[in-house]
């Protein structure tokens, strides 16, 4: 696997992601407003992801059985 295109395009995404947040801050006039939309949605994106993502699945399921 190539490691200097993953962090090209790793720079590039956080690159973006500052611009979007930037961009959703003055859109809604509120930085706090902002930093909620943004980390919810990735939350929700990322949570998503993971429901669906077998290895997460019985990653879960393992730590359930050592509680």
């Amino acid at each position: 696997m190539r490691l200097d295109l993953i962090a090209f395009f790793t720079a590039t995404l956080i690159a973006f992601q500052a611009r979007a947040n930037g961009e959703l801050s003055h859109l809604l006039g509120n930085p706090i407003q902002a930093a909620t939309v943004s980390f919810g949605s990735g939350l929700l994106v990322i949570s998503l992801v993971a429901a669906k993502h077998h290895g997460m699945k019985q990653g879960l399921e393992i730590g359930r059985a050592h509680v």
